[in-house]
């Protein structure tokens, strides 16, 4: 069959280190499947030990190998992207904090618009107090109300009050990583009106 010649092995050697290929190939006889769920076999495209490909999440390791394999060049390109910050709301002052609430910080929309941040989005939350340090995601708050929020766990590490950074990341490629600038918001009038500057600028 195509994958088992001499060539496509060296071909899947060649991107995976293993003449074996990928899982996606290894189709199971009917009668192994009971006993196949019981051993691992070692996948080059995900580096390491998953159940064969009877199961769920080596079938989603084998399409994500078969993946890199059609668009090779998309991968490396994102391989190579470089996380850097996107976007710093400074100094916000939490208004309040919620314990009886399953997670997230809540944040005035017109603060979110101006960020750039979106609704769900991964941020990076400071304490210039206590220095703590958390990441979760964000909610939108009501617009022109200046709520920070802090909601959960979070609740138990900062308070009405207290000052904080609040920080989004991306992904960029090396060329634009270059000429990046991040956007810092400057809250004022609790949380109300902000500044806008260009990350280290006065």
């Amino acid at each position: 069959m195509f994958w088992e010649t001499e060539k496509n092995k060296d071909f899947f050697s060649g991107r995976f280190g293993n003449k074996e290929g990928c899982s996606i190939f290894a189709v199971p006889n009917v009668g192994d499947v009971a006993q196949s769920v019981e051993q691992r076999t070692e996948n080059p495209c995900v580096g390491g030990s998953i159940p064969s490909i009877t199961t769920k999440k080596s079938r989603f390791g084998g399409i994500f190998c078969f993946l890199r394999i059609l668009f090779p060049h998309y991968f490396r390109l994102m391989e190579r992207f470089v996380h850097l910050l996107k976007s710093k709301i400074h100094r916000a002052t939490v208004t309040e904090a919620q314990l009886e609430y399953f997670g997230s910080i809540t944040i005035d929309e017109n603060l979110m618009d101006a960020a750039g941040i979106h609704a769900f989005e991964k941020v990076l939350v400071t304490n210039m107090r206590e220095g703590h340090r958390l990441e979760t995601y964000v909610l939108k708050g009501e617009r022109g109300s200046g709520v920070i929020c802090l909601n959960g766990p979070s609740a138990h590490f900062f308070h009405k009050g207290d000052e904080i950074l609040i920080m989004a990341f991306e992904s960029v490629s090396p060329e634009l990583a270059k000429d990046h600038v991040p956007k810092v918001i400057f809250p004022e009038l609790g949380n109300k009106t902000w500044i806008t500057k260009a990350h280290g600028t006065h």
